[in-house]
């Protein structure tokens, strides 16, 4: 995120279970900070922000971005 047109973000998220490639998408994020409550230890996550203006354009994704939570032993 950057460009000073936009008014609100999706967050894309993709991480794969067994063989299945799952995506969930956030949508309508104001602002520039993100949490994700529904992370899980143990799976890495995979995420890219598009950027969309106040007239619905929506940018390329931005480079993604690697989050891993490591499970307690």
């Amino acid at each position: 995120p950057g460009d000073s047109r936009a008014d609100r973000y999706d967050v894309v998220r993709t991480n794969w279970e067994g063989l299945t490639r799952k995506k969930r998408v956030f949508k309508n994020i104001y602002g520039t900070k993100f949490v994700d409550k529904f992370m899980t230890p143990g799976v890495k996550y995979t995420y890219r922000v598009i950027e969309i203006d106040k007239n619905g354009l929506r940018s390329e994704p931005a480079e993604q971005v690697e989050l891993y939570i490591a499970t307690k032993e």
